[in-house]
């Protein structure tokens, strides 16, 4: 006796869907940057901050502001550092902050002293400091 293959078993269905294309398919570089941004937007709603370039206010998420005492050029200084988590399509394809850019954030000055890169330009990090 002769056994049918399984595809022609009468309970195995196939499912056309399998092989056509999907039509909601993103590449996964293109979707991992959207759950970037998305989970960077929610976070943006639940702990609101801005900081100011260009006299134009943008929408940020702040890590912790440290402050210390070091030596400077002419004695102590008193050194602040912030850093900022930034979404770059806010920009759209204008300018966007570089590094020796001075930003306001909390009514305080700071410098861009270094600017890190996600991959595939999904956010960027913004290294601040301010001398007093």
């Amino acid at each position: 006796m002769v056994k049918d293959p399984p595809q022609d078993h009468p309970n195995i269905q196939t499912r056309p869907h399998d092989t056509a294309p999907n039509p909601n398919f993103q590449p996964k570089q293109m979707a991992i940057n959207s759950e970037i941004a998305d989970g960077l937007t929610e976070m943006e709603a639940d702990f609101p901050a801005t900081f100011v370039w260009n006299s134009t206010s943008y929408t940020c998420l702040a890590g912790a502001e440290s402050r210390s005492v070091g030596a400077g050029e002419f004695g102590l200084e008193q050194m602040d550092e912030l850093t900022l988590v930034v979404q770059l399509d806010q920009f759209g394809s204008g300018a966007k902050p570089v590094e020796r850019n001075k930003i306001t954030f909390n009514s305080r000055s700071y410098r861009i002293e270094a600017i890190e890169k996600a991959p595939e330009e999904a956010f960027v990090l913004y290294r601040c400091e301010r001398n007093r």
